[in-house]
């Protein structure tokens, strides 16, 4: 019991069980099937192709290398994150956005952030969702666990080991309890029935 309470207000990551589950640790979390980088690299030579069926010819390698030097670079939008989160939540940064001036060419910028933000939803958190979902039921955890799990992240370390222990606690006396029952069942003659409607608990409280 203690080890399931333990596993339910964990912090960590549900699927790889090494880092903190964050917005940010999802999109790179080493149990995605698909990486974000190769999300993003897919899109960016399918946009060249495109260009290209349009007569227009781009450096690919340059042009490649251009965006991912862009994307690396660090997010003033996003807490600990990087531009290429900006691209996964719809957001058009300027930097990408404006590195060409020609009108065709910022169309294809523009439809290469939007393929990225759906393929990322698609191959990533949807795929995401259903792990979880998955592993949440085989751990038998309640929609009122999860929305305890929600309630207890906000707290701080010293408030979450007093409500684990307290939980512990309480979970711990009953036990006793009912194998002082048990106890008193097979030590007497008494049916059942009397000595759970009839035994005071605190009789039973001051025999633990």
């Amino acid at each position: 019991m203690t080890k399931r309470n333990n596993e339910i207000f964990d912090d960590k990551c549900p699927r790889c069980k090494k880092e903190e589950e964050t917005w940010i640790h999802i999109w790179q979390c080493e149990a995605n099937e698909y990486k974000i980088e190769d999300i993003i690299i897919e899109e960016i030579e399918n946009q060249i192709m495109q260009l290209r069926k349009e007569n227009i010819i781009i450096n690919k390698d340059k042009w490649i290398q251009r965006i991912k030097e862009i994307l690396s670079k660090r997010s003033l939008n996003i807490k600990e994150g990087y531009i290429f989160h900006e691209i996964i939540k719809g957001i058009f940064n300027n930097q990408i956005y404006e590195m060409e001036k020609e009108s065709q060419i910022k169309a294809t910028i523009a439809q290469f952030i939007i393929n990225v933000v759906k393929k990322s939803q698609e191959l990533i958190w949807n795929k995401r969702c259903n792990q979880v979902i998955e592993l949440e039921k085989r751990r038998g955890l309640t929609r009122s666990e999860k929305r305890k799990i929600k309630t207890i992240k906000k707290l701080n370390p010293e408030d979450k080991r007093k409500l684990l222990l307290d939980k512990y606690k309480k979970h711990n006396i009953m036990i006793q309890l009912i194998n002082r029952w048990m106890g008193l069942l097979i030590e007497t003659d008494k049916r059942y029935s009397d000595i759970w409607y009839n035994t005071n608990i605190l009789d039973l409280l001051n025999n633990l």
